[in-house]
């Protein structure tokens, strides 16, 4: 019986993938931590700040529907 695990090739292929796809994800939150508002433009996404405390109000297909995020976000269909 042998204790030693067999090596595995790199596979070229799969590394430049990984590499492309966390070079892009530290790129675009760089992007979103120092330029929030830029980036919220380039997504069409409005930033949250922390000192928001408004809730938006639920629209009239969210109490229709049991699945928040087809009815605008998690937020959207719940009220306190």
């Amino acid at each position: 019986m042998s204790l030693v695990t067999p090596v595995r090739r790199r596979q070229p292929v799969v590394v430049a993938a990984t590499l492309v796809c966390a070079a892009s994800m530290l790129g675009l939150g760089a992007w979103a931590f120092l330029g929030p508002e830029s980036f919220s433009r380039f997504i069409d996404y409005p930033p949250t700040t922390a000192t928001s405390s408004t809730t938006p109000a639920p629209s009239s297909s969210a109490s229709a529907s049991p699945c928040c995020w087809p009815c605008g976000g998690p937020t959207a269909c719940w009220s306190p």
